[in-house]
């Protein structure tokens, strides 16, 4: 009894001296500043790192504000992940020059933000940081952004126009339906690195009334033709017009193929792709990283902060639902590859939604191929898409996807929509 008293004394007495050493090393660590703390500083809560302050939420009302530079008398060096997201009430957003990182969705959708002034200081912008922010209407990344996060940071961001990229990092451009965008040069392009991106209505031809010049201009377009082409759009004009045409051939649903990207983990995988794209006829295998991008933009791979490009997939459809499986990346690694191939195998691939191809008169010369046999009659109709190989040229049946009234092709059900005459 003497003996379970004396053990019972014993282990009390271990307790509290673990008790007191606990509270010692507290103090220590705190008063060391190794120690993350967190507070509250106006409508701003934030963490301490050292001598580093982050920002980890914003609980204002929004309108006009400006973030501190330095709290504590420690410098605001980061916007956290999340700090201000969903906050509609931000109209406009200061950020000191002492802040380095932005973080991934760290203005995720503030629809009602007009005005942002990324400083130079800053070099980290992470993934869909500003994604839905559809009032901003330009943006400038400055060339201190070293980070690829950036690619998807404007997603969503349908109110830009432009966008000036000082960096070397490529910035996916947002799409929006009736719009494209072009550099410098005047070339359509889908993402901006080192340069600045202008977006303009499809068919406005900002370009063709330079270009066009008395004719339809040298550089009119394939479809521009000597006096502004048949297909130089509405306001081409007689002579190549003010406005100067449809310079541009865009396959093939006029510039828009694809949706913005989502992020899903697949595993220990991170996967970024698009979940809606354009149909693209039968193909079942993606067999090179152009022919994928083609369809479904980049199908990117984050794993352990390294990122990697798909090269090879397969598409297949179960219940009558679409899934991507990854067969193979740009690492070069069996293994990783290994990993991705089972995980994403069956329905356990990268879901995706697949819209129609919309025909219309003015591209229907480049995508529809009208074959007749005797009497006129339509024999068969054959659509190109933006599918690999052979696949790209898909036979139309008339049953499901088109009628014929006239010289007019009316496409119907889930491949095609819209109509052209033939």
């Amino acid at each position: 009894m003497n003996r379970l008293k004396e053990k019972k004394e014993t282990l009390k007495g271990a307790v509290k001296k673990l008790a007191v050493f606990i509270s010692v090393l507290f103090v220590m660590t705190a008063a060391s500043g190794l120690m993350v703390l967190a507070d509250t500083y106006g409508d701003f809560k934030y963490s301490v790192d050292g001598d580093e302050v982050t920002i980890t939420k914003y609980n204002g009302e929004g309108g006009d504000v400006v973030i501190p530079g330095t709290i504590e008398g420690k410098s605001v060096t980061s916007i956290g992940e999340e700090a201000f997201y969903e906050c509609e009430g931000l109209t406009s957003v200061e950020i000191p020059s002492s802040v380095t990182s932005i973080g991934a969705y760290a203005f995720y959708e503030c629809r009602g933000l007009t005005s942002v002034e990324i400083p130079s200081s800053v070099t980290s912008i992470g993934e869909n940081a500003f994604r839905g922010c559809e009032g901003l209407t330009s943006v400038e990344i400055p060339s201190s952004v070293t980070s690829r996060g950036v690619y998807y940071a404007f997603g969503g961001c349908k109110g830009l126009t432009s966008v000036d990229n000082k960096s070397n990092c490529e910035i996916k451009l947002p799409g929006v339906d009736g719009y494209v965008w072009k550099d410098g040069s005047g070339t359509v392009i889908t993402s901006i690195k080192n340069g600045v991106a202008t977006r303009f209505s499809e068919g406005s031809g900002e370009n063709g009334g330079e270009n066009g010049g008395e004719n339809g201009g040298e550089n009119g377009g394939e479809n521009g033709g000597e006096n502004g082409g048949e297909n130089g759009g509405e306001n081409g004009g007689e002579n190549g017009g003010e406005n100067g045409g449809n310079g541009d051939k865009i396959l093939p649903d006029e510039g828009l193929a694809f949706s913005e990207p989502v992020t899903v983990t697949v595993g220990e995988y991170s996967v970024s792709y698009n979940r809606i794209v354009t149909f693209f006829g039968k193909a079942k295998k993606f067999k090179t990283e152009a022919e994928i991008e083609n369809v479904f933009g980049e199908i990117r791979i984050v794993l352990q902060g390294e990122t990697h490009k798909a090269t090879s997939i397969k598409v297949v459809k179960k219940n009558g639902n679409n899934y991507i499986q990854i067969l193979k990346t740009d690492k070069s690694d069996k293994n990783f590859d290994k990993g991705l191939k089972k995980l994403t195998k069956g329905t356990s691939g990268l879901s995706f939604t697949i819209k129609p191809l919309k025909i219309t008169e003015s591209n229907s010369k480049a995508l529809v191929n009208v074959k007749k046999g005797k009497g006129n009659k339509v024999k068969a109709v054959i659509v190109t898409t933006k599918g690999p190989g052979k696949s790209k040229d898909y036979k139309a049946s008339k049953k499901t996807d088109y009628s014929v009234s006239g010289t007019t092709i009316t496409f119907k059900g889930e491949n095609l929509e819209g109509s052209c005459s033939f």
